[in-house]
């Protein structure tokens, strides 16, 4: 028996600010807007084939990377689907505009992690001070709880 290859994508959720979802989007819908992209624009066969291996291994509402997880054969497909996708509906019923762009992909999850670490810890330090002593003193304080919590996070993405 072959064993499933999978691909890992990292993506960058820009979405415009939003009365109705106070610029508020969780994982649960960023996965949601995917699987209903892959509905609209590969039909049901396209989203039964893509679903077996679909998920979204990682989402942060702050930096706005997210990872998936897709089968290799169908990456091409999910990629399509993140790219066309413009709008993401919320469980409250509001929505807002939304554009991804895929920064990486990778069998591995070796390398979307450091892509993941990389931004997240740029992320942080731009918005706290741009010097090594602060950004690494940021993991370990208070003040960087947040991004103390999403370097976690990264290093603790299993396949």
């Amino acid at each position: 028996m072959v064993r499933a290859k999978n691909r890992y994508l990292v993506c960058i959720v820009d979405h415009q600010k939003s009365d109705r979802l106070e610029g508020k989007v969780s994982s649960n819908d960023v996965f949601q807007m995917l699987r209903r992209g892959l509905e609209a624009y590969f039909g049901v066969v396209g989203l039964g084939q893509t679903q077996w291996a679909l998920a979204l291994k990682y989402f942060d509402p702050g930096t706005r990377l997210a990872l998936i997880r897709c089968a290799r054969d169908e990456a091409a497909r999910v990629r399509a689907a993140l790219t066309l996708t413009s709008k993401i509906s919320s469980a409250n019923g509001g929505s807002v505009r939304v554009r991804m762009r895929v920064v990486l992909s990778s069998g591995t999850l070796k390398a979307p992690k450091q892509e993941l670490y990389k931004r997240t810890k740029a992320y942080y330090s731009s918005r706290m001070g741009s010097s090594p002593r602060i950004t690494n003193a940021l993991t370990k304080t208070s003040l960087g709880g947040t991004a103390g919590a999403c370097l976690k996070a990264v290093a603790a993405i299993e396949p």
